[in-house]
């Protein structure tokens, strides 16, 4: 599974909702979220991917597109 099919999959899963309702452009308030629900997503993709995103970074996360680049860019190094 990609990079961006696992993000979707997570974001959804975490507020319980279908894959298929969740898009590149989906900001999370929109499904939703919390700021609890965005922190346990921040740590499943750290978990995933075996990667850290620091706090200042956390905050800036508020759409899926923003959740893989940043994933993508710590997986690069």
């Amino acid at each position: 599974m990609n990079i961006e099919s696992k993000v979707i999959e997570l974001a959804a899963e975490q507020v319980g909702l279908r894959a298929s309702a969740v898009n590149m452009d989906t900001a999370f308030y929109d499904i939703g979220y919390d700021s609890l629900d965005n922190v346990e997503l921040i740590m499943m993709l750290e978990m995933e991917y075996d990667i850290e995103i620091d706090d200042p970074d956390m905050e800036t996360i508020t759409t899926v597109r923003q959740a893989v680049e940043h994933v993508t860019k710590a997986i690069a190094g």
